[in-house]
């Protein structure tokens, strides 16, 4: 699968979260909160896993803790997913790389966090000759 795996510090050390923008909120198997720092100014509030993590551990084949939601992602106000450095950047972070990739003379993706289609983390591309709205869910 190509899953974005985050690796972040909990209460419990640091444990593996899928990162799923298609759920509204971040849970966890057995931790109640991440620890301030790289992304979070303050410790973020887990929910308690509404389902048995463990089928998505044997076909991912690594101890994910949980998901990390939308709700998470959205005071940063963008996102860039930078696949080349194996990298979530975040807020002014998103910003500064695409500014880089400009001047490199590549086209980068920045996603506001907003809700420009009625749902955040909407993009607008051309298929089929035609403007489409679609929803980025990666989970």
């Amino acid at each position: 699968m190509n899953a974005p795996v985050l690796s972040l510090m909990t209460a419990l050390g640091e444990r593996l979260f899928l990162l799923d923008t298609g759920c509204p909120v971040s849970f966890a198997q057995e931790a109640r909160e991440l620890m301030g720092g790289a992304w979070f100014d303050e410790p973020l509030s887990l929910r308690p896993a509404p389902f048995s993590l463990t089928p998505l551990r044997e076909r991912l084949g690594l101890p994910i803790e949980g998901f990390i939601g939308l709700s998470a992602l959205t005071p940063h106000k963008d996102v860039f997913f930078d696949f080349d450095q194996g990298a979530l950047r975040l807020g002014e972070e998103a910003r500064e790389a695409a500014r880089g990739l400009i001047e490199s003379e590549v086209t980068p993706l920045v996603t506001p966090l907003t809700t420009q289609h009625k749902a955040p983390i909407s993009l607008t591309l051309l298929l089929d000759q035609e403007e489409r709205s679609c929803y980025l869910d990666t989970g």
